[in-house]
């Protein structure tokens, strides 16, 4: 898992009653119940912690909604780390329980920072030092549900044993570890989204790319490029080649 600066916002105020809104472009897609990973997040944290007291939460959503990006995880675990500065909770290992309550990638987004991952998400192996990378995220506006693309099932699950290196000197000496992997999931995201395998075509065929791949469980897909300069080249032309599409320029950040 890397991180990026792409981020939503939250903000929060001493309330009556816990609640939360949404604003931003993703806005309306993002549910304000209890479905929300923000919500359960406050909740939970509220049920084990003395001190706690209801917030009113404003969600800002920068990030797609169901893209393989880990945007609500995110979230979540930013909630858990706020409110516990807020309400002086200092137990780590109730936090990081309650993190894997909530989902599998909340654990490694309350450290926010490059790390290998295994288990279900709950055993963080380790935190590789990696080059700046320069990506360019593209996701054809098609939300996919994680939960359908597993119950999908696997025909051509690959587990190979590798290796997990503490450091990348260069993109080049990380690229070349990763075409050695895969995304497992890319095949059942395709025949389930096929506008996806445009996607990361569409990448492949850009100057200066170095390796496309979609994220998580799609339809975000990514490409990793020699430098910033040519990242920002591509994203002028595939941006005038599919208007329709999200793209953005990201860069990691730890």
């Amino acid at each position: 898992m890397v991180f990026l600066d792409l981020a939503d916002t939250l903000q929060m105020m001493p309330a009556d009653t816990f609640s939360l809104s949404v604003k931003g472009p993703f806005a309306d897609t993002v549910p304000t119940d209890s479905h929300n990973l923000v919500l359960q997040a406050a909740i939970q944290l509220a049920e084990r912690s003395p001190a706690s007291q209801p917030v009113q939460i404003t969600l800002d959503k920068q990030i797609p909604v169901a893209a393989g990006l880990g945007g609500g995880s995110a979230d979540a675990a930013a909630m858990l780390r706020t409110l516990a500065k807020y309400w002086h909770y200092d137990d780590p290992e109730t936090l990081m329980e309650l993190a894997v309550v909530l989902g599998a990638d909340v654990p490694v987004c309350m450290a926010s920072r490059s790390t290998w991952v295994g288990g279900m998400g709950e055993s963080l192996l380790g935190h590789p030092v990696l080059p700046p990378l320069a990506l360019l995220l593209v996701n054809p506006r098609t939300p996919v549900a994680t939960a359908t693309i597993f119950k999908q099932g696997f025909t051509q699950f690959r587990a190979p044993s590798i290796a997990f290196p503490s450091s990348f000197d260069t993109i080049n000496t990380l690229c070349d570890y990763l075409a050695e992997t895969s995304n497992d999931l890319t095949r059942n995201a395709c025949l389930h989204t096929p506008v996806i395998g445009e996607v990361l075509g569409a990448i492949a065929a850009l100057p200066g790319v170095r390796l496309s791949r979609m994220s998580g469980s799609g339809a975000t897909c990514f490409g990793l490029f020699t430098s910033p300069e040519a990242r920002d080249h591509a994203y002028t032309a595939l941006k005038s080649s599919y208007p329709d599409w999200w793209i953005l320029p990201a860069n990691t950040v730890d």
